[in-house]
This record gives structure tokens, sequence and C-alpha cells, in this order.
């Protein structure tokens, strides 16, 4: 063909002892499905199965319903698809499997524009299932399994993925440098419904493999992310940001369930302007195991309405400018929250009590009651402080509320001859005295219902 045009295959074994070339633009290479047409490597053959010419630059060729079989024990080199010299390709409902090396590789970044992926799994393969520099790429529906070093390790170029599953790949990596997914040298790219299973890791140095990593990057956004961090040694990272700018990570979650010290849901470094919110972080059988973790080199970053409720250690904040709000489980340095604790009509010496909901030690600034049902006598005496246990009169005993009146209305803490106010504020640690108590002190104030407002400050 010199233009365009279709190779029909039929259903059937192809042997493929040399790589099948697409020299000219526009040709379509198709099969009647991608387990029905089979193009397979023999014994001893040692090739791709598909490829370009490597000299001229072939435009917006096709290679659909299909499935490639590489007989890896039967050969020691061999890729499934090589894109490098083609321009604008499209590969549309392709099964790869088996392959010596990469399932689809490229490393050439600029002649290669626009590769299109859909409807591909590929499973099985000694190296990468996706091995690709390239100025664009734009995946759909792609299913990487089984694979040696990577899912997908994808380079430079705008990128567009929806639905991306890599799924226990990175099972042999080789050494360190090897992740299920990675992302480096892009920019400007959407990603979403992406969902990364680490696997049982492997290889000769997996404790330092992570899940996901995002290096050299800028201009990443990121929705509906799903991380399980597999069971690798310690010192494992479910999601590594490296040296990035404007990576946005929304609505993730992530599991890191191996009972394992050393590992990191989110370990961010050398990256600035990123984002990460209404995301949850598990890692509750890990001693040792930190939720987020952003190094000193960070600055200007976002953690945000994220759950770290099951992490041991919540998170370890050391950069400059990172703006921690309203994450469940932890509060950041200088992030203010107001809680409420709800005091039912009861008896003498009745406590009600709240325990260190925040991750670390806060102090609290203010504390307000409410009451809405008076008290059954006049001159109640109350007491509010922090405790140890939860029970009883607090141990760190304040005075907060002595001197309220029996009526309905709206009481500011005070300390004894303060004025009213809570001039100083009280350490509420997170373990020690990690309860604060509201104390119903006699008789008089029997029956007493309503709200302590409570205002505490990061630590």
């Amino acid at each position: 063909m010199t233009r365009g045009g279709t190779v029909q295959l039929l259903s059937g074994d192809y042997y493929v002892a040399s790589t099948i070339i697409l020299n000219n633009n526009y040709v379509t290479l198709a099969g009647v499905g991608r387990v029905a047409t089979f193009l397979k490597l023999p014994n001893g053959a040692n090739c791709n199965i598909i490829g370009g010419n490597g000299i001229n630059y072939k435009t917006m060729c096709t290679i659909r319903d299909l499935g490639l079989e590489g007989n890896e024990s039967n050969n020691a080199t061999g890729n499934g698809i090589d894109i490098d010299s083609l321009t604008s390709p499209f590969i549309n409902n392709v099964i790869i499997q088996n392959m010596p090396e990469d399932g689809i590789t490229c490393d050439n970044t600029f002649t290669n524009g626009g590769a299109v992926l859909t409807n591909v799994r590929i499973a099985s393969c000694v190296k990468n299932g996706i091995e690709v520099t390239t100025y664009g790429l734009i995946m759909s529906s792609v299913y990487t399994t089984l694979n040696g070093y990577s899912g997908a390790s994808l380079h430079g170029g705008e990128l567009n993925i929806v639905n991306y599953n890599s799924d226990r790949d990175c099972i042999t990596p080789p050494n360190a440098n090897y992740r299920a997914f990675t992302i480096s040298g892009s920019s400007c790219s959407n990603l979403s419904n992406i969902y990364v299973d680490g696997g049982d890791g492997g290889g000769a140095d997996c404790s330092q493999n992570y899940s996901m990593l995002i290096a050299s990057s800028n201009d990443i956004n990121i929705t509906n992310l799903m991380i399980d961090g597999g069971s690798v040694a310690g010192g494992h990272r479910c999601l590594y940001v490296y040296d990035c700018d404007g990576v946005h990570v929304d609505n993730f979650w992530i599991d890191d369930s191996v009972n394992d010290g050393g590992r990191y849901g989110i370990y961010t470094y050398d990256s600035n302007h990123c984002s990460y919110t209404n995301g949850f972080i598990e890692c509750d059988a890990n001693v040792g195991t930190i939720g987020i973790f952003e190094h000193t080199d960070c600055s200007n970053n976002i953690f945000s309405n994220n759950d770290l409720t099951y992490c041991s250690v919540k998170a370890s904040i050391s950069g400059v400018n990172t703006l921690v709000s309203g994450n469940t489980g932890y509060i950041g340095r200088g992030e203010l929250r107001t809680i409420s604790i709800a005091i039912t009509a009861g008896n003498e010496h009745q406590v009600t009590s709240l325990q260190n909901l925040f991750g670390g030690d806060v102090l609290i600034v203010s504390a307000y009651l409410s009451i809405t049902t008076a008290a059954s006598a006049s001159n109640p005496t109350y007491d509010m402080g922090t405790d140890d246990d939860g029970a009883g009169v607090p141990s760190v005993a304040l005075n907060l509320f002595d001197g309220v009146a029996d009526t309905v209305g709206y009481y500011s803490a005070q300390v004894a001859g303060s004025g009213g106010t809570l001039t100083v504020p009280i350490l509420w640690q997170a373990t020690g005295n990690d309860w604060v108590n509201f104390i119903i002190e006699d008789a008089n104030g029997a029956d007493t219902a309503g709200v302590i407002y409570i205002t505490v400050i990061g630590k």
C-alpha cells in the first residue's frame, strides 16, 4: 500500500518471525477480535511483533482487534508494539501478553505525537506493560496486570488518561527504580478513575518500590484515584510526588494494610503548589506508618478534608507555608477548630467527656457553655478540665464554669478572678491527659442540659 487501506486478518494464529512494519500513512492492521486473531512470536524470533520502519515517521496508523503473544519463555528480546516511528497511532481493542520485553514501547519524545490507546489489556510481560516517552498520550480503558517492572511508565508530554487499572504490576523489578505506575517529565495532564494495586513487590530492592510515582512534572490533575499499597517491606510509598509543581489530587483512597512500619500513604519531596483533598488513607495495622509525609524542601502545599483516622501516625508536615485544614484525625499547626459536646440532663457528679480527636496536642483557647435546660436549684457548681481517663473529676481541674447562673443562657468560660474569660490556653494532650471532662459537681446542678463549644488551635 502506498497510502492508507486496511490489512484484514481472519480468525486464527499467525506466527511472526520478523517484525510487521507499518510502512505507510493511514494504514490499519485489523483482526476480527482480540481473542480471535493472534499474532505470536515463534521460538527464537527475538523481534518486535509490530513496529514502524524506524526511518520515516508514519502518521495515524491503526492497530485493532488483535491479540499479541510474546512466548517469553522461548525468546530473549521483543516488544509487542514499538510505536517509536509512528506519529499519532491508534491502538484499539488489543491484548498483549507474555512479551520478553515491553508490551508497548516508545523512546522518541517529539516524533510520536498523541498516541491513542483504548480498550487495551497488557499482561505478564517480562519488563513493562507500557514504557513510552512521547509528546502526548491518550489512554482510555487500559488494564495492565502482572508485568515484571511497571504497569505503565509514562515520560514526557501531555497525558489524558481515563479508566486505567494497574493490577499487581511491578512483581519482579530488577532494582529500586521501578513502580507500578510512573509519570515523569509531564505537564498539563488530566487523569481520572485510576486504580493502582501495588501487588506483592519483589526483585532486588522491593523495600523502596512505590505504588505510584509522579516526578519532575507540573500541572497534573488527578481525580478519583485508588491505591492499594500491596505487601512489600518498610520504606514503601503508596503515592510519591517528587520534584513537582502543581500536582492536584482530589477524591482519593489509599490503603496500606500491611503490618509493617516505615511506610507512607503520601510522601511528597521537593514539590510545591500541590494539593491533596477529599481523600481517605487507611494504614491502621502499621505501627509507625505515616499517612501524609511532607519534606522540608516543599512549600505552598495544601492538605485538606482528608480522613486520617486510621493511620498510626496521622501526618508529618514540615514544608513552608503549608495549609492544613479540615482533616479528620489530624489538626495542622495554627489551625483553628471548634467542636461541641452535648450535655444531657443529669444528676450530681455526672461527667460528660470527649477524647482528643486531633492526632496531636492542641491548645484550648476558648470554651462556651450554652444552657438549654436550667439547673434544678440556684448557684450550681460546674467544672471543666483535662483528664487521663474521661471519668470523674478532671485531673487538671480548671474551675472554668464556676459561678455560672442557674438560668438558661450562654456563658463564657472563666478562670477564677479572671473577669469571665479564659486568658491562659489549656493544653489538651494526644496522650496522657487526652480527655476533656465537664462535671456537674453538686446537686444544685441536677437537670442541667446544653452544649459546650470548645475552640482549639493546632500545636
